[in-house]
């Protein structure tokens, strides 16, 4: 169930990012960085936004799409993501204002817009064999257009 003030909340998202950050080390590791593309543009209907993305990650490319919806009843966003390495990743988004967070299996993003909803900063983490949570990355994006 969605309803359009729920997905409207999703549009400071459209258009096209340029992403940056670093994937942390471990155990004495260095943090090593990436790049990537994110596009996000509604589908017809304006039911959903689809994300485009295009990463030049430190262990190779990976590129994918995600389908991001709303459910009124929960306020909360599904987020189903399909990737070039076969991976298929659901998660459930919350996007308060400025700021945003979702979560999956093992895995969540915590960001926030700055004032002119240009860039966002985050970072996500991990919760190795359902321990605690561990950062995993360190993420800006910046608008392009």
């Amino acid at each position: 169930m969605n309803d359009a003030a729920g997905i409207e909340r999703l549009g400071a998202l459209c258009g096209t990012w340029h992403t940056s950050g670093d994937v942390l080390g471990r155990n004495g590791e260095p943090s090593a960085p990436f790049t990537a593309t994110d596009s996000y543009q509604w589908l017809p209907g304006r039911h959903f936004l689809v994300h485009h993305w295009d990463a030049a990650m430190p262990d190779g490319r990976s590129q994918g799409i995600e389908m991001i919806g709303y459910d009124a009843e929960s306020d909360h966003f599904p987020m189903h993501a399909y990737d070039s390495d076969g991976n298929v990743t659901e998660m459930a988004g919350i996007y308060n204002g400025s700021s945003m967070q979702f979560e999956g299996a093992g895995v969540r993003f915590r960001g926030a817009f700055n004032a002119d909803c240009n860039v966002i900063t985050g970072t996500w983490e991990v919760q190795p064999e359902g321990n605690g949570w561990l950062p995993w990355m360190h993420v800006t994006l910046t608008r392009q257009e």
